[in-house]
């Protein structure tokens, strides 16, 4: 089989000591789409909480989807990803056309088997994502894709205890950002050579807004027990 992909790469005529991903094969995915409470929530500017009517008919298979869907919202949020929810909202603002946010999601899959939501192709976030919505250089873009994690963080007010508690450990640690660098060096050692090619304003901006974005998504669980014990 590796000789057949050896033959390939050089018909292709690919560099050597280039850095490539090898991604595992999972069957019997297909595209997914937001779900209708998420959605509702996003296109109405409400916030989906605990005591919602909304929430009176759900079954269980839609809660887990919801539970799924609240960790995603989360790791696109705190990664700042750009081309998942964020870039079907950049094309439905300039094309004012909100049935866009209806359709199949970029980079996001869905097993037909267990109804696992799978997250693909994150490399349009964290490093680079920070650089997109911080640098002065990206004009009203910046606060546009600030605003599109802003507005899907707002639509939801249910979260996993462990998701929480997780984010709580994160946050109490003195230097996040580096933690968070450390981790990805341990478990993907071409990331040490990758970081010589990144730019130096890719890290700086992720250094200094992180824990900052860190802060927001605790800003907005208090915000989301007020909304809780407003609701009768």
């Amino acid at each position: 089989m590796w000789s057949n992909v050896w033959n390939d790469s050089l018909s292709k005529e690919w560099q050597f000591n280039t850095t490539v991903a090898l991604i595992e094969w999972i069957d019997d995915l297909e595209r997914d789409r937001m779900p209708s409470l998420i959605l509702n929530s996003l296109i109405t500017n409400t916030t989906l909480h605990s005591k919602d009517w909304r929430l009176k008919n759900v079954t269980s298979a839609e809660l887990v989807e919801l539970m799924q869907w609240s960790d995603l919202l989360l790791f696109d949020y705190l990664t700042g990803n750009y081309d998942r929810v964020a870039s079907m909202q950049d094309a439905a603002l300039k094309q004012n056309n909100t049935t866009i946010l209806k359709e199949t999601i970029h980079n996001l899959v869905k097993s037909t088997k267990t109804n696992s939501i799978w997250m693909i192709d994150n490399e349009s976030g964290f490093l680079d994502a920070y650089w997109l919505m911080y640098s002065q250089k990206n004009g009203n873009e910046s606060k546009f894709f600030q605003d599109f994690h802003d507005s899907v963080l707002n639509t939801n007010c249910i979260f996993r205890r462990s998701t929480v508690e997780h984010l709580r450990l994160l946050r109490s640690h003195p230097n996040p950002n580096k933690l968070l660098i450390d981790f990805i060096v341990q478990y993907e050692p071409t990331f040490k050579r990758q970081l010589s090619l990144i730019k130096t304003d890719y890290l700086r901006y992720f250094t200094q807004y992180f824990r900052q974005r860190i802060d927001r998504v605790f800003n907005h669980f208090d915000n989301c027990k007020v909304i809780t014990s407003v609701t009768h």
